[in-house]
This record gives structure tokens, sequence and C-alpha cells, in this order.
């Protein structure tokens, strides 16, 4: 509250104004996420503003994803806006380094998909298609049968893991790969001697081998 003073001789003290209560925010705990970060609720804040280097956002929300910044290691702090009326914006929060990870190279051919390993990564993830994403430990993917389920084109996605204490993941690469359909082998001889029986077929590019029914 607040009284105005008088001089003391011909003015004496007002009386004090209503009392009002000043809040200021409680300060955000800030921590790394797999896509950005996230930080504690402060309760009774209008919004919060991160800071990001030089870089500043107002939030809504208690998370921020780092989609739209390049690979590096950037200083994030926020802090919790108040209305300037009875809750004031809070102090900044104590600032953590985050390291979003780089992109990778992808290499596709008939021994399988590879791709460079990321400084930092935990693990990768990688998605043929609309496939579930798998995750594995090593800069290479194997798969039971066939890669791909049919000829055609088909993308695949590779992305470098974060650690989620200091890193984040990377954004993804992909490729697009063509798969074709081999051209189907003719039947030149069928031999038969005695209890065998020796097909002899035309030659096909690229081909891995020949199934022979008989």
């Amino acid at each position: 509250f607040v009284r105005a003073r008088g001089d003391g001789a011909l003015t004496v003290d007002s009386k004090a104004s209503e009392t009002k209560l000043f809040c200021l925010l409680e300060t955000p705990v800030v921590k790394v996420s797999s896509s950005g970060v996230e930080w504690t609720k402060s309760v009774n804040a209008s919004g919060y503003q991160l800071r990001v280097g030089d870089y500043l956002k107002n939030v809504d929300g208690e998370s921020y994803s780092f989609d739209e910044f390049d690979a590096g290691v950037y200083t994030v702090s926020v802090v919790a806006i108040g209305d300037n009326n009875t809750y004031f914006t809070s102090d900044d929060s104590t600032p953590i380094a985050v390291r979003k990870l780089g992109q990778t190279t992808i290499t596709v051919n008939s021994d399988g998909i590879s791709w460079e390993r990321v400084i930092g990564a935990s693990a990768y993830e990688i998605k043929i298609d609309n496939e579930t994403p798998v995750i594995v430990n090593k800069a290479t993917f194997e798969k039971a049968g066939p890669l791909f389920s049919a000829a055609g084109k088909h993308t695949v996605s590779v992305r470098a893991k974060g650690d989620y204490i200091e890193s984040i993941d990377s954004a993804w690469t992909s490729v697009i790969q063509q798969v074709g359909t081999l051209s189907s082998p003719t039947i030149s001889q069928v031999v038969k001697d005695g209890n065998s029986v020796t097909i002899t077929a035309s030659d096909v590019a690229h081909s891995n081998g020949y199934i022979f029914n008989i």
C-alpha cells in the first residue's frame, strides 16, 4: 500500500491506499528434449520468451523444437513473462548448451544401406517410405528379405539420434532410390540325360542368380 506524507504542520498523512500484492514469477528450469528444449511450468505466466543465442522467440507452451536451426551448439535460456500488473517477469533461467547433431550422407547399393557416422550420435533412426522407423546402433542397415517391397521409387531417410542430455536429433537426410524390375530370362535349351535335366537360359543383366522351378 501507499500513503501520501504531510508536512507535519498544515497537512497530515493520507490514509493508506488499497493493499496490492505483487509476485515475481518462478524461474523456469530448462533441459534438453529429443527435438529441442523443454522447461518447467511457471504458474500464472502469460507465456515465455526463449533465447537461443541472439535469437528471441515468444512461446506459449513449455517446449520448443529446433527444426528451423542448422546443426551446431546453441546457448539457451527462458524467462516466464508476467502481466506487469500483479505478476512480474521471472529472472532468466540458467543457460544450457544444446548441440543439434549434423546430418549424414546415405549410400544405397546392392550391398544394402549405409551412411556416414555423425560425431556425437548415440544411435541412428532409419525409415524406408512409410514403414515404421527402426533405430540401429551402427551406420548400416540390414533387413531380412528384400530392402524394398516393389519396383519403383523409394525414399530412404536417416537421422542421427542425440543423447537428450546435451545433444538433440539431427535433421532427416533423405535420398530417392529407383528400384527396377529385371528382364525375364529365356529358356534356350532343355536336355534330359537319364534321371537328370539340364536347362540353359539366357543371361539377364544385373541378375544376382537364378531360380529354376522344375
